[in-house]
């Protein structure tokens, strides 16, 4: 009786061994195909291959006198809500060069039209201007020591554009001016010294002619700031296109110290797409279905764009061979519907197809 008891006993512990439940262990892979895009002044989106229906397309394609690689983050065919948002990255070569994509530097591409290329660039002896900087093309705003628009030259004069600089607390001072659809080069600076008399402030222009007409009557270059004066305004005339409003608001007379502010325009004329071989196009289609584009407007610096990696990866869905490309870069995009979007240090791991 025992021996049968002790048989029981042991057949059912193998019974309850036997069922309970394996753990087995498991490899969580990082995504291979990823991008983390951190618009300025609103909330970052990040894209991952493999994380919520998402998928990584690369593809290339013969357009005209290119080949356009690209590299998409978009939602699978079975996506049911939220299937708008998407990224990607598309390198445009000319069909004569090469079939072959190298790490380094590679311009921005703009869409071909005829027109004025203006650049403006900010001069300061600020050690961080762009914290205090801030630029508006008609509705949009911009961000950076450098901006580059385009004015086409079969349209009259439209938007203006406008640069701030606000030291907080100390000293705002802006520049207004009309974009021209022409070639202008010019300087305008406003320097602030402190003198026996009080604070002075001189505007300096690169102009063969100009005059300064204050809000206060006086007409004249410099002029000492009235201590019960906190806000000026000037009208610059000067010659080739370059009059410019200037405000000046002084929030605390005692802060200021010698200080110069002001932005340099070169402009030229083109005819032809100004894309350098190997030109990069970034779109972003928000979760609404807004579409933005870096080629809207050309992108100077500090706007760029660098493949830091490239390598030979799998075949692609339709059998082609792939690129693995590893990019950082900074950019404005525009909206199709106006408005903008600053990406500040993006990062993408993408692929194409070639």
């Amino acid at each position: 009786m025992i021996k049968k008891l002790q048989l029981m006993l042991i057949l059912l512990v193998v019974i309850i061994t036997s069922c309970e439940k394996e753990e087995f262990s498991s490899i969580i892979e990082e995504p291979v195909f990823v991008a983390a895009i951190p618009f300025a002044k609103t909330d970052s989106v990040g894209f991952n291959a493999g994380d919520d229906l998402y998928y990584m397309f690369a593809s290339h394609a013969e357009i005209e006198e290119e080949i356009v690689y690209s590299g998409l983050f978009g939602k699978e065919e079975i996506c049911e809500s939220g299937c708008a948002q998407n990224f990607s990255i598309q390198i445009h070569q000319e069909l004569s060069q090469e079939e072959k994509l190298t790490a380094g530097n590679y311009p921005f591409y703009s869409v071909p039209r005829d027109g004025y290329k203006h650049n403006y660039t900010l001069i300061t002896d600020d050690l961080n201007p762009l914290d205090n900087t801030s630029w508006r093309v008609g509705d949009e705003f911009l961000l950076g020591e450098s901006i580059s628009i385009d004015s086409n030259n079969d349209t009259a004069p439209g938007d203006g554009m406008r640069l701030v600089y606000n030291s907080p607390d100390v000293i705002t001072v802006q520049f207004e001016r009309q974009i021209l659809p022409m070639t202008v080069d010019c300087d305008i600076t406003v320097e602030f010294t402190v003198t026996a008399e009080g604070i002075q402030i001189e505007v300096i222009t690169s102009s063969p002619f100009s005059q300064v007409s204050w809000s206060t009557g006086v007409i004249s270059d410099k002029i000492i700031v009235n201590p019960n004066i906190a806000t000026y305004t000037a009208r610059v005339f000067g010659a080739s296109g370059c009059t410019t409003d200037i405000a000046i608001n002084i929030q605390d007379m005692n802060l200021i110290s010698n200080q110069t502010i002001g932005f340099n325009q070169n402009s030229f004329g083109f005819s032809t797409p100004d894309n350098p071989n190997n030109a990069v196009t970034i779109s972003y289609t928000n979760e609404n279905g807004i579409f933005y584009t870096s080629s809207t407007i050309g992108q100077i610096l500090p706007f760029r764009f660098e493949v830091l990696d490239i390598s030979d990866y799998e075949l692609n869905e339709l059998g082609d061979p792939t690129w693995k490309i590893t990019a950082s870069f900074d950019c404005i995009l525009f909206g199709e519907n106006g408005g903008a979007r600053r990406i500040r240090n993006g990062k993408a791991v993408f692929a194409v197809s070639y």
